[in-house]
């Protein structure tokens, strides 16, 4: 029998025999007190009833007749009676009543559970309740420990500022001119041209120093598109940066930041955007500066960014090429050459640096490839992918397996280390295939840690360096020990883990790409509980949405369910609740089909919950006490709080 039956028997049974004993000690009492009367008299009138006649010999002597310590006997035992049922009366009142606190007390809990913490596995039932989908180990009604969302401050976010800035002066006082409140403003060109260059300039001019500029005293937020498309994540991250909570959904949380805010908002790479009027819909008196590839992406003014005058070019390759570019004939051949393109120059120029290149040789293998016979567009289309190749000739393999790895973490800051385990090296060879990478441009290195120099050629290195399947597997056994060791420190763990987010959700991308699957699960369990802890619901969905993937490829049904139940869950937090009864109702079939007990009790309870947040309450309850049944028949310990949630819906 479970602890709810059990309790709801008890409860009935005191109140019954609390009614029950009420009864009879008020008879007993009544009978106490007219026994005490009855001795009183009959002892004061001892001496006139022995003068009276004698009753025959064989009746029963009354209560006169008997010796007055028998009398006293009589009524000290029925005194000492009464008390005693009275105190055990009183007991189980005691007892009932102290129950049905109990009840209100866990009720009470459950409400306010955010007040209290607890370091525990995956959430798996909506509200507060936290446990694998198919373990059934259930915390009880509290919730997990979670970061509160940080105080509102002014956010300052510019990204890296290049060091050769030139031939764009007039771009970029008209640029200034143009970021105004409320104004959107794109510049439009191809990869490579300078666009996020001319852009980062504006920003630092505009903030110098770590204060906002006058003209948009909230603050600049910078996000970029490249490898991370899902407006939602733009959306959450304009929230965080005011310290908003992205619910109910990441649009209304953004909206809700930028409510009687001025800031600048920066969206690079616009054209990999899958909903770029979503993002800008919530602008409000904002200004938006754009980047993007495609004149679409405009939603009004645009600006192409054209090549560099050659005049500018030839300074540009001069100051990265140094001493081996100083022919002015042969730098602006080769500079027509590469279009004019600011990004081909500057490997042009590390090249000729690092290999000690005279110009003059370096055209001679120019001229012999195809972009002479190509048209300037093209030109600037074809040059960066031929420059790197060029690069990468000149590098050791191992360099080239180390520019791999870094394809396969995300387009941001990342250490040595990584690569060092993807490799199978330590650390220090791992820093000298990168410093050659750094030496031909590939790479930049503004502090202790690496990036990719620019998004084409991190595509380039995604795309056609892919490393060998041992270095994904390395890499993603380190993410997921990782991940895990440092979920269990809390909120030091997950602060820790933030820096790493991106990094291990493309690894994880990289991994379903090459058909790791049980790389992609693992990772997935991994990283699951930290990201809905942290409130970082998009990528949950992206992680869990590749985990699924790879459960139905590798045939893992109990993975593909949890999976499900874990979308579902996002869902919910993001306010979708019909969305999320989709993705319940396939789990719920998946355990069924494989005798899971708990989690088809947990997916009926999560439906009754998101019944309820659609106003079907009826239903709600009815699909509750379904699940109420089976937690009982398992005796699960999760059985009280949806018996809890039953009787708080029946109670309105």
């Amino acid at each position: 029998m479970s602890a709810i039956a059990l309790g709801a028997i008890l409860n009935i049974v005191g109140l019954i025999l609390t009614l029950g004993f009420l009864v009879v000690v008020s008879s007993l009492a009544g009978l106490a007190d007219q026994d005490e009367a009855d001795v009183t008299t009959q002892i004061a009138g001892k001496n006139a009833s022995e003068a009276a006649t004698n009753p025959a010999e064989n009746s029963v002597p009354s209560n006169a007749e008997r010796k007055p310590e028998n009398n006293i006997l009589d009524f000290i035992l029925n005194v000492v009676t009464s008390k005693l049922l009275s105190g055990l009366a009183a007991l189980v009142a005691i007892l009932s009543v102290a129950y049905g606190g109990y009840r209100w007390l866990l009720k009470r809990r459950s409400r306010e559970s955010e007040t209290q913490t607890v370091n525990g596995p995956q959430t798996n039932i909506e509200g507060d309740v936290h446990g694998p989908v198919l373990s059934g180990q259930f915390q009880g009604p509290v919730t997990f420990e979670q970061s509160a969302p940080p105080p509102p401050h002014t956010p300052i976010q510019k990204p890296s500022r290049v060091q050769h800035f030139t031939g764009r002066e007039g771009e970029l006082a008209s640029l200034l001119a143009d970021l105004q409140p409320g104004r959107v403003v794109t510049l439009c060109g191809p990869g490579g041209i300078g666009k996020i260059t001319l852009a980062a300039e504006a920003i630092w001019t505009l903030a110098p120093e770590s204060d906002p500029p006058e003209r948009f005293p909230d603050g600049i937020i910078f996000h970029t598109f490249y490898h991370q498309p899902q407006s939602a994540l733009a959306l959450e991250a304009i929230a965080r940066a005011y310290g908003e909570d992205p619910r109910p959904s990441p649009a209304e949380a953004a909206r809700r930041a930028l409510s009687g805010r001025c800031a600048l908002i920066v969206l690079d790479g616009a054209e990999a955007a899958d909903d770029l009027d979503a993002v800008l819909a919530v602008a409000g008196d904002c200004g938006v500066l754009i980047t993007s590839r495609r004149h679409q992406d405009a939603p009004a003014e645009w600006k192409d960014l054209p090549p560099l005058p050659l005049e500018k070019a030839v300074q540009l390759l001069e100051a990265w090429g140094g001493d081996f570019a100083t022919d002015e004939a042969t730098t602006s051949r080769i500079c027509e050459l590469l279009g004019r393109l600011p990004l081909a120059i500057f490997l042009a120029g590390r090249y000729m640096a690092e290999r000690r290149q005279q110009a003059s040789d370096y055209l001679d293998w120019l001229e012999t490839t195809p972009l002479d016979a190509l048209d300037l567009g093209e030109r600037q289309h074809k040059s960066v992918p031929l420059l790197m190749e060029r690069s990468l000739e000149q590098v050791a393999e191992q360099s080239q397996a180390a520019l791999g790895v870094a394809g396969i973490l995300a387009l941001e800051p990342f250490d040595s280390q990584l690569v060092a385990i993807g490799l199978d090296v330590d650390q220090q060879h791992a820093n000298h295939f990168l410093g050659e990478l750094v030496d031909y441009g590939m790479l930049l290195r503004p502090d202790a840690s690496y990036q990719v120099t620019h998004s084409l050629l991190h595509t380039y290195a995604r795309e056609r360096l892919v490393p060998v399947h041992e270095a994904l597997s390395r890499l993603a056994e380190h993410y997921t020990v990782f991940a895990r060791e440092e979920s269990e420190l809390g909120l030091s763990g997950y602060a820790r883990l933030d820096s790493h987010r991106a990094h291990i959700l493309s690894l994880q991308s990289a991994c379903l790409a090459a058909g790791e699957w049980s790389d992609v699960r693992r990772l997935t369990w991994a990283i699951n509980d930290y990201l809905d802890l942290q409130g970082h619901w998009t990528d949950r969905g992206a992680a869990v949405e590749m985990g699924l993937e790879a459960a139905r490829a590798d045939g893992s049904r109990r993975d593909e369910g949890a999976f499900l139940n874990f979308l579902g869950l996002t869902k919910a937090a993001l306010g979708d609740p019909r969305r999320a009864i989709e993705f319940y109702e396939q789990q719920l079939d998946i355990a069924r089909e494989i005798g899971d007990r708990r989690g088809e009790g947990a997916d009926l309870y999560n439906i009754s919950l998101s019944l309820e947040k659609l106003g079907k309450r009826v239903q709600a309850i009815k699909c509750a006490k379904t699940a109420l049944q089976i937690y009982e028949q398992i005796e699960s310990p999760y059985a009280e709080h949806v018996w809890m949630q039953l009787d708080e819906w029946q109670e309105k």
